[in-house]
């Protein structure tokens, strides 16, 4: 009797799924191979694909060339190694360095 509800069991429920699993995986098999013909087809060519199924990264050109813009002279600002002390309410005392800021920038309009 315990035989013959095993054997039902897998018959009418592990039979089924494993039928389900086998088809959802054959499904994503197709539809990756026909991206990747897609794909290859739409780059025409062929890339190269790794050990792990990966592809190599295609080099991509600038978008900006190197003769657009202009170069901007910079000048050295002298530092200051001056700390500064201050004390909080819990006793310990923090040190920072205060940054010099910008005070007026001069604009050019671009014609």
């Amino acid at each position: 009797m315990l035989t013959l509800l095993f054997i039902l069991f897998i018959v009418f429920i592990v039979w089924p799924l494993v039928k389900v699993v086998l088809r959802v995986n054959q499904f994503k098999r197709q539809a990756r191979d026909m991206f990747r013909q897609a794909s290859s087809q739409a780059s025409g060519r062929q890339q190269a694909q790794r050990k792990g199924g990966w592809t190599k990264a295609t080099p991509r050109k600038k978008k900006i060339g190197g003769d657009v813009g202009e170069y901007v002279a910079f000048e050295e600002v002298a530092s200051t190694s001056a700390q500064y002390t201050q004390s909080r309410t819990d006793g310990q005392a923090d040190s920072f360095r205060p940054d010099s800021q910008v005070s007026e920038a001069e604009w050019e309009d671009i014609k």
